[in-house]
């Protein structure tokens, strides 16, 4: 990840699994930033010591992130709303 994406964000803040769930039934676009500040640096590091190659772990990281974004794109705001997040 580059050097501004491997330091957790300033503004990233941790929210609980249910106001984020809301927060995405809500405004996607605008959850959706904070779900993947709470989790890029773990997807990082979980693709990371899979692929021991930071190149790879970073592609991985950021096609994971976009995968859920369009999956949860396609979901209903009333099936967003119920989401499990951990």
């Amino acid at each position: 990840m580059s050097a501004a994406t491997t330091t957790p964000r300033q503004e990233c803040t941790m929210t609980s699994d249910e106001a984020l769930a809301l927060a995405l039934a809500e405004n996607l676009d605008t959850a959706f930033e904070r779900l993947a500040c709470v989790w890029e640096q773990r997807l990082y590091a979980f693709a990371l010591r899979m692929t021991g190659r930071p190149s790879d772990a970073e592609e991985l990281a950021v096609e994971t992130l976009a995968q859920a974004w369009r999956a949860l794109a396609s979901y209903t705001p009333a099936r967003r709303r119920e989401l499990r997040l951990q």
